[in-house]
């Protein structure tokens, strides 16, 4: 998809820019030689909260699948803490040659994994962590391929981005989305631009509507959690 911005427009001239929106397969692709490390350390006191609130959700020494695993650092370390079995996933060819060195892989994306019967009732713990669901296409696809793998008692757990949040976005920009969301007028309404260096793609950052309707896709809520992208610190539970 390309993106077309108007720079200058007069009776004599006209310049457009053609602006390269990447899929999100090739948006870390070009990051897979350690180009997330500094949007890493940014959001590390998150990225730990998250960490530790999936540890103590996590069953014991189980048969794990990490969802959107990039170069696999985390989900190892998780795994190490868990002691599971674990096998990565993810839908980008260079983060896919990174992860076979660590273990079993699988590549593509976990909503195609729905269709794969030898996959069935496999796993004792799913994680989707990283806002992984934004780079998908649909939470509920998602949700349906992970109730096929996980075994009957199994978890998931996910990491979800909400765009009515505030603290992280301030008020005018949710205050928009809001309006958007109500007027209902965009259909590509809760997309956004995510930008690393040169590189850019779209992300959609959920609300908490939405994830709160995947009560009614046959799941029980063990647990929600708010935790502050900055700090790291869980407002709410």
């Amino acid at each position: 998809a390309r993106s077309i911005s108007i720079v200058t427009v007069n009776e004599l001239k006209l310049e457009v820019i053609l602006e390269k929106i990447l899929t999100s397969a090739e948006f870390f692709g070009k990051l897979s030689n350690g180009g997330l490390a500094d949007y890493y350390h940014l959001r590390r006191k998150y990225r730990q909260t998250v960490d530790d609130i999936a540890l103590t959700f996590s069953p014991e020494n189980p048969v794990h699948l990490d969802v959107g695993s990039a170069e696999g650092n985390r989900a190892t370390r998780l795994s190490y803490s868990l002691n599971s079995q674990i096998t990565f996933c993810d839908n980008c060819p260079e983060m896919v040659k990174i992860l076979k060195t660590l273990g079993e892989t699988i590549e593509g994306n976990i909503e195609d994994l729905f269709f794969k019967e030898e996959l069935f009732d496999i796993f004792d713990l799913i994680t989707c962590l990283g806002n992984v669901v934004g780079h998908s296409r649909s939470i509920h696809l998602v949700v349906e391929s992970c109730k096929k793998l996980l075994k009957p008692g199994g978890v998931l757990i996910m990491d979800v981005h909400n765009r009515h949040n505030v603290k992280a976005y301030g008020w005018k920009s949710v205050t928009r989305n809001y309006l958007k969301d109500n007027l209902n007028y965009d259909y590509g309404t809760g997309y956004f631009p995510c930008q690393i260096g040169e590189n850019k793609t779209l992300v959609k950052i959920h609300t908490e509507a939405e994830v709160e309707v995947l009560k009614f896709d046959g799941l029980k809520l063990s647990g929600k959690y708010y935790v502050n992208y900055e700090t790291g610190n869980i407002v709410k539970n």
